[in-house]
């Protein structure tokens, strides 16, 4: 855990459609199971929840998804973002991932931690926390695709009032919307230093 005393560089970065390319990698398995008239292209997505982008007669096929052996650590990693994280990382002097685990998911957590080192080495193991609460976690700013940290998004009670800056990581669901700090990973240094201090 991170103390609360010494968060002034800390980076947190949020893995799924922020590093990781969740939404790419289910979309392409639901058009491989689906009838294309039933497809709803990642481009008309309005909620980070990929499954409730889908009417309700199919979201639980889908939500099955995301529980099939394997299927997190061979997702794919968003564009630029591998590269982007080493560099931030050299630049900063705190960086961490900072993820969620699904509910009810018993190889979650494990498959996200070798998804993590497949990619971007074992020192990042170190560095990554796996918590439902991320606004429990002080730091400077987190990079995250939700769009907002309010109960109603999150679809849980918010615990506290986060103490970072929220940096919008951009991703198809979040696009038709404004943001005062939306990172894309060719560009994450603009955003960033001017939010770090530098």
């Amino acid at each position: 855990m991170i103390d609360d005393h010494d968060t002034e560089q800390t980076v947190l970065i949020d893995l799924d459609d922020t590093a990781v390319g969740f939404s790419a990698g289910v979309h392409r398995i639901v058009c491989e199971r689906l009838p294309p008239e039933q497809i709803v292209p990642l481009a008309e997505h309005r909620t980070p929840w990929f499954f409730l982008n889908y009417p309700p007669e199919l979201r639980d096929m889908i939500r099955a998804i995301y529980y099939e052996p394997g299927f997190y650590l061979n997702l794919p990693p968003v564009e630029g973002a591998i590269d982007a994280m080493q560099a931030i990382l050299e630049r900063y002097e705190d960086v961490r991932i900072c993820t969620q685990p699904w509910r009810n998911h018993l190889t979650c957590a494990t498959e996200k931690l070798m998804w993590i080192e497949r990619h971007l080495g074992a020192a990042w193991l170190d560095r990554t926390i796996i918590m439902v609460e991320k606004e429990r976690i002080p730091a400077r700013v987190l990079l995250d695709d939700m769009h907002a940290f309010t109960p109603e998004m999150l679809r849980r009670p918010l615990i506290r009032r986060p103490r970072w800056t929220h940096v919008l990581a951009d991703a198809p669901h979040n696009r038709h919307l404004v943001h005062p700090h939306r990172l894309i990973w060719s560009r994450w240094r603009e955003v960033l230093d001017p939010l770090m201090g530098f």
